[in-house]
């Protein structure tokens, strides 16, 4: 199931990947890399702007944050 009712933090118009772990109870980088599949590496390069995630990517960490693609491609470009 998709939430698209995640709301952005207090003075931003986009949600950050730290308030979507909160949403969902994920508390670490490891263990959203343990949910999602991905590995710690590539969530690391992708919070950090070490690299753009691909297709397959953002969907897994959607999924994992209960969230659509659109919002995990908007929080990661909010760290950029």
């Amino acid at each position: 199931m998709v939430k698209s009712q995640t709301k952005p933090a207090k003075g931003s118009s986009r949600i950050s990947m730290d308030d979507l772990m909160d949403a969902v109870g994920i508390t670490s980088i490891a263990e959203l890399s343990e949910q999602s599949s991905v590995s710690l590496r590539t969530i690391y390069n992708c919070r950090y702007s070490k690299h753009v995630p691909n297709n397959g990517t953002v969907y897994l960490l959607a999924v994992a944050l209960d969230t659509d693609s659109k919002t995990i491609r908007s929080a990661i470009a909010d760290l950029e």
